[in-house]
C-alpha cells in the first residue's frame, strides 16, 4: 500500500503527528479484522465517531463525508462512544 498525505497543522504538536498516523494505523487494523466497509470507514457507527473525534481533534476530516457534520458527530456521539470505550487510536494495533 502507498499512502500521501499533506497535513498542514493548525499548530506544532507531536501529540498531534502521532494521533494521526495513529488513527491511519488503527482504521489499517480494523480493516484486517473486517470492520471498515467499502470506503475504509469503520463500520459501527460508534467506532466511526470516536475515530473522527480523535481526527477533529488536529483539525483532520474525512474527505467523502461534510466537516459540519463530521464536527457535529464528533462533538456528540462521539464522546459518548469515548464514554463507552471505544477509542480512535487503539495501542494493539499501533504496538503490537
Amino acid at each position: 500500500m502507498v499512502y500521501r498525505q499533506r497535513n498542514e497543522f493548525s499548530r506544532r504538536s507531536p501529540e498531534a503527528v502521532q494521533e494521526v498516523l495513529g488513527v491511519f494505523v488503527t482504521v489499517a487494523g480494523l480493516a484486517l479484522d473486517g470492520k471498515v466497509d467499502q470506503t475504509g470507514r469503520p463500520r459501527n457507527p460508534l467506532q466511526l465517531a470516536a475515530t473522527l473525534r480523535t481526527l477533529n481533534r488536529h483539525d483532520g476530516y474525512d474527505a467523502g463525508l461534510p466537516i459540519q457534520a463530521q464536527k457535529i458527530l464528533s462533538a456528540t456521539l462521539g464522546r459518548l462512544a469515548e464514554a463507552m470505550g471505544y477509542r480512535g487510536i487503539y495501542e494493539r494495533f499501533v504496538r503490537p
